[in-house]
């Protein structure tokens, strides 16, 4: 049986996937009322730095997550779903969102930093 060997590309598009999924049963568990413990806390910080998103982002998640299990409106479901990529959309496709994201911000900092260099 042949194993494929993933790029590094891939590698880093998996764990963002990983972590993602860590961080929405993370979510869930808050938006129960279940209350994390303090290593758990502190896992809710790593993986929100690992995703590239802020810090304040864990309980408006929360909340959202309530809101999203709470809500029967179709409509409120796909608003949501807008709002909230990555809480309830496919994480795959938002890691790759992420990733395109975050690679169109460097090359536009790097043509920044050129510009002005070229300037000076």
């Amino acid at each position: 049986m042949a194993t494929e060997l993933l790029s590094f590309a891939e590698l880093v598009l998996e764990r963002v996937v990983g972590s993602l999924g860590q961080y929405r049963q993370l979510v869930e568990r808050g938006a129960t009322g279940d209350p994390l413990e303090e290593h758990e806390a502190d896992e809710v910080g790593r993986l929100l730095r690992e995703l590239g998103l802020p810090a304040w982002c864990y309980p408006r998640d929360v909340r959202a997550w309530g809101v999203m299990k709470d809500t029967t409106s179709d409509h409120r479901r796909r608003e949501l779903l807008w709002i909230y990529p990555h809480l309830f959309g496919e994480p795959r496709l938002w890691a790759e969102l992420r990733r395109a994201e975050r690679a169109s911000r460097r090359r536009i900092m790097a043509q920044l930093r050129e510009a002005v260099s070229v300037g000076k």
